[in-house]
């Protein structure tokens, strides 16, 4: 269903997307959002998605250091895409979270703030979107496999010839239309959310696709780095930093890639940033 309102009741939220290799202070700066003030100077509430298991326990410790509550953050260790929509739904929905067991499983037990109140996140963080975007490649691979074990048996395959169909098994072409689907159906539901977002990645090499000297189709790096993250999610962020430690002094910088919100400049460097 469609949703409206007024220009004089859109309220700027965050909405970005850090990305770099490891030890580059994306985790640390995604949960300053925590620090952040609401109209009633309280704190945010922040829901974290931790996909990297215990990667934001550091900056967690961190931000309460600095005075964030530790009742305001909840913590959702997954590297389920559809574990997260469903946070994702909720949140949309305004309505209450509830404690999970050893099991994971929901508990009677309503998740409450700092202040007693059922927990309403006003950031969330997903750290690790390059694991949610191979969890999901995986399970469509295991999906091809199963394909193809059944292609076996039905043209009669010996169990060495299944084996090789099987193993050899690998994303078909309607695999990577439906990953492209599962991630921009992903992403567009976090960018409609009516909270401030914080999102990490992984970097790697962008290629492009040439024709060597004798005509065949290779991969050739082109020196710059991306995100090594789920389909367009660079395109919906409204601000893209790569975070990278300078070679010469070691100190923690941001290089602005996007930025809608006119902030920052195109190219800027940002040293030891901060939300």
């Amino acid at each position: 269903m469609a949703r409206g309102r007024k220009g004089s009741a859109i309220r700027n939220k965050i909405n970005l997307l850090l990305y770099g290799s490891q030890f580059t202070g994306k985790s640390t700066l995604a949960m300053q959002v925590a620090l952040l003030k609401d109209e009633n100077g309280e704190n945010y509430r922040t829901l974290v998605f931790d996909c990297e298991s215990g990667g934001m326990d550091e900056a967690i410790d961190n931000v309460v250091a600095q005075g964030a509550s530790p009742d305001d953050i909840y913590v959702i260790y997954t590297q389920s895409i559809t574990e997260i929509k469903q946070y994702i739904n909720k949140i949309s929905n305004n309505e209450d979270l509830y404690e999970l067991d050893e099991n994971g499983e929901e508990t009677d037990d309503i998740v409450l703030d700092s202040h007693g109140r059922p927990f309403r996140a006003q950031a969330v963080v997903i750290d690790g979107t390059s694991v949610l975007k191979m969890t999901a490649q995986n399970s469509l691979i295991n999906l091809s496999q199963k394909r193809n074990k059944i292609k076996a048996a039905k043209s009669g395959a010996t169990a060495e010839e299944t084996y090789v169909m099987v193993a050899n098994a690998g994303m078909e072409l309607k695999d990577w239309n439906k990953m492209g689907t599962i991630a921009q159906d992903f992403v567009l539901s976090l960018m409609s959310l009516p909270c401030s977002v914080v999102m990490t990645s992984r970097e790697k090499d962008e290629t492009i696709s040439q024709k060597d000297g004798e005509g065949r189709i290779a991969s050739v790096a082109t020196g710059k780095k991306i995100p090594d993250s789920l389909k367009g999610i660079e395109y919906n962020a409204k601000m893209i930093f790569r975070m990278y430690a300078d070679e010469e002094t070691g100190e923690i910088c941001a290089f602005v890639e996007k930025d809608r919100t006119k902030v920052h400049e195109l190219g800027e460097v940002l040293v030891d940033p901060t939300l």
